[in-house]
């Protein structure tokens, strides 16, 4: 049985942050923007709650997708 490296704490901590700061909150407030300038303009009480949610679940993958370039960029996870 071969033993697992689990990644650095405080750089993986440093760098989470940076990224939340970087990509993260960005990507929340022009989601927010998008939702109060273009829903209204959604016929449909359940068209605007479906086009909130694939919104949302797209920003949720970009986000996941992002962070692991930016940890690869950094370092912290190989591409193996």
């Amino acid at each position: 049985c071969s033993a697992v490296e689990l990644a650095p704490i405080v750089p993986t901590a440093l760098n989470f942050g940076a990224y939340m700061f970087v990509s993260s909150n960005p990507r929340y407030q022009i989601v927010n923007g998008l939702e109060q300038s273009l829903l209204p303009r959604i016929p449909g009480e359940l068209a605007q709650t479906a086009a909130s949610t694939a919104t949302r679940v797209y920003n949720n993958y970009l986000g996941g997708v992002t962070w692991i370039w930016w940890a690869r960029w950094m370092g912290l996870q190989s591409s193996d």
